[in-house]
Order: C-alpha cells, then sequence, then structure tokens
C-alpha cells in the first residue's frame, strides 16, 4: 500500500484502488519501531475504500533503528489539529 499527504487529505493506494481520506476523520496513528520493516496502522473512524484500518510501510529516515520517522510525528501533530 501506497500513502501520501497533502494539507487536510491522505492518500492510499493499493493497486487499482485509491482512497482519499481527511485527517479528520482518521482516529489513530500508531507505528511500530521495533519491527522490520518498521509499519504505520491509520484507524478510520468509518470505513473507507480501503477498509477501517490502513496498514503502510513508511519511508526510511536514517540509519538508526532507535530513531523515530518524522512523517508519523508529523502526520500525529496535523490529525490532532485537524480534529479541533
Amino acid at each position: 500500500m501506497k500513502c501520501a499527504t497533502a494539507a487536510r487529505f491522505c492518500w492510499c493506494a493499493k493497486g487499482e484502488l485509491t482512497a482519499r481520506i481527511e485527517l479528520r476523520d482518521i482516529m489513530n496513528v500508531g507505528a511500530t519501531q521495533m519491527s522490520n520493516p518498521r509499519r504505520v496502522t491509520l484507524k478510520l473512524r468509518t470505513p473507507g475504500e480501503l477498509g477501517d484500518e490502513i496498514v503502510f510501510i513508511p519511508i526510511r529516515q536514517g540509519m538508526s533503528p532507535f530513531a523515530r520517522n518524522a512523517f508519523v510525528d508529523e502526520l500525529v501533530v496535523r490529525v490532532d489539529a485537524a480534529r479541533g
């Protein structure tokens, strides 16, 4: 699965199927730290074309296995701001 974000939306694609998800419709953003490959899970308030949970592998940033992923941290902040 591939995912990208814009100002207020997240686009996720699996094969030919693409879903546009508003950030305010994301209930939770979870990320694994100590697994290979790392995974990000988006839990949605209501199921969409891709279901109620979207899992993807984020782009690796840096070489440290203990480093936090800046994309995930930014997404958490943006989802929280979209709710408010």
